[in-house]
């Protein structure tokens, strides 16, 4: 059986969608650990959920933000979604609620709540309606309407940061904001309701419904998470006693934050959602509302409403199909002209395609690493518009890439890459005269100082600048700390990394393209019994999803103060340009562009090269700052 060994290292960076040309996101390490490895074994039940407490809470004044994930992969047994995870929001403690149990405010694995929003141009979660589900409070026919949260299991601590839990038994979840389905029996609410977790004793007003959390597999960490059966539902509770608010230590598969616990806001119970809709639905229905007086119209309505709910994922509004129907000037099909789109195949040249990193090594020296890339995926394109331009799309399931293996003296990573689910955009401009067709994409290892003679980012006392990708998402700042969630390795306490900070620049010639393509990578700890890199029967790390910029201009990566060592730079050394501490460093590619009677025409993208570049802060401990190039070469 293969196994990388020390080269593996260097992606100690989690790759992850951040909007650069190859973003490494900071966070928990890019290699297999126990938990997150995907094993073949048949999914398993987790032991009973806790019931929690929840807490408002945010990211404490003074201390590290936390860095949105722009590309998360969620399943479960609604589907399949790809969310941003945007920010903390709540922190939920195990909780003995109305007694019900004892223990739980001793148990150790908490959930942190963090807002996601859908990724653009990726699939809508459709109002789900007239869902039942089943809790120790009764029977509630709800509405789901769209994911607002997502629960991931969390270690915590009220003094020190905490290790993050090494094998939790406890679920993610996926949350959605829901509300009782109209014309069906409302929650009872239940007051001063005592609840006991942690933080002590308190009493709530437990008011009414407000999200279902259902067991999530979250990035295939937990394969077969989206079977499991018991889920939560989270109740608004008002808080009747007092509470003082707190600071709490906290660590997840996120990395390491510190939260100011402001005060209760939910409940979450264990709950069934839909489950065995033909028999418990109508019975429980009735305890739902003993205090109604006509007891059996409420028993005979309900087993109406739990049959609805699968024809209620295709209602849309009976009236109006007809009107919809009636506009028959739908047959104008101006997709007429969109549906023959050209389309033409990229076969990746692996004689001269690689992706590369550039690094200055304390004891080597300038080193580049390098391996070679081989595939093909499948370019189509729209019609030309008044300027010249044409659309091009990647479509997702088109992208097939040979495995990649990295070495350097012997040593080996070993690298499977495939689609992250979402189409390729971008244009190629036939005429030539758009503008940014170039990106320099700059990092600065130390903001705290003001840049040197080699240039470097403003100066950040506070460590809070931010900067935006292409795409216009947020990049930030982030101070180094010991446990803090800057990067994987904190190696530099006090070093404050900047933004990453995207440069446009130049003007498309004709033939220019300029695309974005979503990835995921998994590095392969062990081939299997069939020794074959990138097979069913391998050893995984965790999925990493990474968004690449790619163009046919210039990319470049730029890392100012490398290594945290003053005004040293890492940086592309032109021939007969002054090195500036550089000597032989290799981190600018240059791409090809292709002429679009030559794509319309027999030799479709025949020696299109399509480039791309990042700097990446800290990518391991021994070998320091990198940056690092991708090259596409069509044969």
């Amino acid at each position: 059986m293969n196994k990388p060994s020390v080269v593996k290292r260097i992606f100690g960076a989690t790759l992850a969608l951040a909007g650069g040309f190859l973003v490494l996101q900071r966070g928990a390490p890019f290699l297999p650990t126990p938990a997150m490895i995907v094993s073949d074994a048949g999914a398993q039940s987790p032991p009973p959920l806790d019931h929690f407490q929840c807490y408002q809470s945010k990211t404490a004044s003074g201390t590290a933000k936390f860095i949105p994930l722009p590309f998360v992969v969620t399943a479960d047994q609604f589907g399949e979604w790809r969310f941003e995870v945007r920010k903390p929001a709540e922190l939920c403690a195990p909780a003995n609620v109305e007694g019900s149990d004892a223990g739980a405010p001793g148990h150790a694995e908490h959930l942190e709540s963090y807002q996601i929003k859908r990724v653009p141009g990726t699939g809508k979660f459709p109002k789900t309606l007239n869902q039942t589900v089943v809790d120790a409070f009764g029977n509630i026919t709800v509405d789901l309407l769209k994911p607002e949260r997502l629960l991931v299991p969390t270690a915590k601590n009220l003094s020190t940061p905490p290790t993050a839990l090494g094998s939790p038994v406890t679920d993610h979840f996926t949350c959605y904001k829901a509300r009782t389905s109209p014309g069906t029996p409302k929650f009872i609410p239940h007051l001063a309701s005592v609840v006991s977790d942690q933080f002590g004793a308190l009493s709530v007003n437990i008011v009414k419904l407000k999200k279902v959390c259902v067991a999530t597999n979250k990035s295939n960490e937990e394969p077969g998470a989206e079977t499991h059966n018991e889920h939560l539902v989270c109740y608004q509770a008002k808080l009747v006693s007092g509470f003082t608010p707190l600071r709490a230590y906290t660590a997840n598969g996120f990395g390491n934050e510190t939260l100011d616990v402001k005060k209760p806001i939910e409940v979450c119970v264990p709950a069934q959602v839909n489950p065995n809709p033909a028999t418990p639905t109508p019975t429980q229905t009735v305890n739902v509302t003993p205090t109604v007086t006509p007891t059996s119209t409420a028993a005979t309505a309900t087993p109406t409403l739990t049959a609805t709910p699968t024809p209620t994922f295709t209602v849309a509004n009976p009236g109006t199909p007809t009107k919809t129907a009636t506009p028959t000037a739908t047959k104008t099909p101006t997709p007429t002209a969109t549906a023959t789109p050209i389309s033409r195949v990229c076969t990746i040249d692996n004689t001269v395609s690689k992706i590369a990193l550039a690094v200055k090594h304390p004891s080597f020296g300038n080193v580049r690493l390098v391996g070679t890339l081989g595939g093909s995926q499948t370019l189509q394109f729209g019609a030309q518009d008044a300027n010249g331009v044409r659309p091009v799309t990647i479509p997702a399931n088109s992208l097939q890439f040979d495995p990649v293996d990295i070495s350097l003296a012997g040593q080996h990573v070993y690298i499977c890459v495939k689609d992250a689910g979402i189409d390729g955009v971008g244009k190629v401009d036939c005429n030539g005269g758009d503008a940014n067709v170039n990106l320099a994409v700059r990092a600065d290892h130390n903001t705290a100082n003001p840049p040197g003679s080699n240039g470097g980012l403003p100066q950040d006392p506070e460590c809070d600048d931010t900067r935006v990708d292409p795409d216009g998402n947020p990049t930030s700042a982030c101070l180094e700390s010991v446990g803090g969630s800057c990067n994987p390795n904190n190696t530099h306490p006090g070093a404050c990394n900047s933004p990453t900070e995207y440069v446009e620049s130049g003007t498309f010639a004709s033939g220019d393209f300029r695309v974005a393509e979503s990835l995921t990578l998994q590095i392969v700890s062990n081939f299997g019994p069939d020794n074959i890199q990138c097979t069913a029967d391998d050893t995984y790390s965790a999925p990493a999803i990474l968004r690449t910029f790619l163009t046919t201009g210039i990319a470049r990566a730029t890392v100012y103060d490398a290594n945290n060592v003053s005004n040293s730079i890492l940086d592309h050394n032109a021939p007969g340009a002054a090195p500036l501490g550089c000597t032989s460093c290799i981190t600018q590619v240059t791409g090809v562009p292709r002429g679009c009677s030559n794509i319309t025409g027999s030799g479709g993208l025949r020696n299109l090269k399509l480039v791309g570049a990042l700097p990446v802060l800290d990518i391991d401990p021994q070998v320091g700052d990198a940056g690092v190039t991708i090259e596409i070469t069509c044969n």
